[in-house]
């Protein structure tokens, strides 16, 4: 039997830069399958439902290099209805009969191919499968690649899915062999399902290394703070002092679940999980670690009220099973629906920006920003996109707003910021909408928004009666 590969190459676009040869680390993710929301028209109630999402996600930036297309199904085997799974969201293969041993008809198939003039080496495959309400259910794995077949699992049974088999299997694979011009090729065969049940399939990545010539301009780094800021957060340069206070305080860990016991690899010294959202906070509303204010978040109000171990600071953390980031370092707001931060005294007319990326790269998220209640907008006047990767992205307080204005960061699910920005209109320098009450006392702010009672030489924001300015004391 033949299979029929349907492969979506980008479309090849100029380049107007010089370009080198060079290797790479690419990832293709297959998601699977998705939730998705909707309302009831009538009733106002929300409702999650499930639906393949057979996509394939190219790390950034190089999709236009490479051919690959949706997972292929051999010609006995169908797709069921996708479902969540005890937080796996999953796409469910179910065979028209069951069969004893592998056979190309009840196959499922990956391909990855370079482009003409590439070459692609694959190092990993990882992804979650299980089997639904059945003892049976194995795969034969294999992979092709230049003619050469190899065997990656014979006769394998993923978990059921139920509570004493973990719902699901976690898996990874080593993939070996030189780069190729060839097309990769992994098919899982499957065998011993009934024709009434199903095996899932969910997050499905190959890794590799892609050789060829590249622009020599890299992707786009994060931007860093203006110098003309009124406010500014960076959180790709976390301190020495900070680490050391984030590894010896007691609500920072860098184990991720509170179940587990050790560290992974990745995480060991390199990512840290607040260990209760209730504790850590100084009078101020300011995170601490081992009881000192955090200095790069010195300045944003923690509000979260919600969930334990969600928040992370990411000093070394450039990739995880649902994506390659756009850098090693940020902070990750991480479950969803939480309102996180408060940027206080934010004046009215002021642009707020963010390099913000989804952990997911392949779903939409991100933050939405608020003023009492009302969602910000681009200075457009358009919404603010969730992103998939990593973008940067304005938020304008409208000048008919407060004088100064509490400005709540909210996050939709799971995302990064690598940097947060205040700045005021660029054509003055000062922000102001009503004159100067000479009467009123004067406030100063430092440029990450905490007050200063007796401010020194330096760059300060002044607010008195209703107006701030940005201002210089010598």
């Amino acid at each position: 039997m033949k299979k029929i590969f349907t492969l979506f190459a980008a479309a090849a676009t100029a380049i107007s830069v010089s370009a080198e040869v060079k290797t790479v680390d690419v990832s293709i993710t297959w998601p699977m399958a998705k939730a998705v929301e909707t309302t009831d028209p009538d009733t106002g109630e929300s409702k999650t439902s499930y639906s393949n999402d057979l996509t394939p996600v190219i790390t950034a930036g190089y999709a236009e290099y490479m051919t690959v297309g949706e997972p292929v199904l051999g010609s006995e085997i169908a797709w069921g209805t996708p479902r969540n799974t005890n937080g796996m969201i999953e796409a469910l293969v179910q065979p028209t009969e069951q069969v004893k041993a592998a056979t190309e008809g009840h196959s499922l198939s990956f391909v990855v191919a370079p482009n003409a003039g590439y070459t692609f080496k694959a190092t990993k495959l990882t992804l979650k499968a299980n089997v639904i309400g059945t003892g049976g259910g194995n795969y034969d794995l294999k992979y092709t690649v230049s003619g050469n077949s190899n065997t990656l699992a014979e006769n394998f049974h993923p978990n059921r899915n139920n509570e004493d088999n973990d719902y699901y299997s976690t898996l990874s694979y080593d993939l070996t062999g030189a780069a190729s011009e060839s097309a990769l090729d992994v098919t899982f065969m499957i065998y011993n399902l009934a024709n009434n049940k199903q095996m899932g399939f969910s997050d499905v990545v190959i890794t590799g290394e892609l050789t060829g010539d590249f622009p020599t301009t890299e992707p786009t780094e994060p931007s860093e703070p203006s110098t003309d800021a009124l406010m500014s957060w960076d959180f790709t340069k976390w301190s020495e002092a900070t680490v050391a206070n984030l590894k010896a305080g007691s609500n920072w860990s860098d184990i991720e679940k509170a179940d587990d016991t050790e560290p992974t690899e990745a995480t060991k010294d390199n990512c840290f999980w607040q260990v209760s959202y209730a504790e850590g906070k100084n009078a101020e509303g300011y995170l601490t670690a081992n009881d000192v204010v955090i200095e790069e978040l010195k300045g944003l109000v923690y509000t979260n009220e919600k969930t334990n171990r969600s928040l992370a600071i990411a000093v070394n953390y450039p990739e995880t099973s649902l994506g390659t980031y756009h850098g090693p370092a940020y902070l990750w707001l991480g479950s969803k629906e939480i309102n996180y931060f408060v940027i206080p005294g934010v004046p009215a007319g002021a642009t707020i920006k963010m390099g913000v990326e989804s952990h997911k790269n392949t779903d939409a998220r991100g933050v939405e920003l608020s003023v009492n209640g009302e969602t910000l907008k681009a200075p457009n006047g358009s919404a603010v996109e969730l992103p998939t990767t990593y973008a940067e992205q304005e938020w304008l307080v409208p000048a008919t707003a407060a004088a100064t204005n509490d400005v709540q960061i909210y996050n939709t699910n799971g995302c990064h910021i690598y940097f947060i920005t205040v700045t005021g209109d660029s054509s003055t320098s000062a922000i102001s909408n009503v004159a100067v009450d000479e009467n009123a006392p004067v406030e100063y702010y430092n440029l990450q928004g905490v007050r200063v009672e007796n401010p020194a030489n330096g760059l300060y924001i002044k607010r008195q009666g209703s107006s701030v300015s940005k201002v210089i004391i010598r």
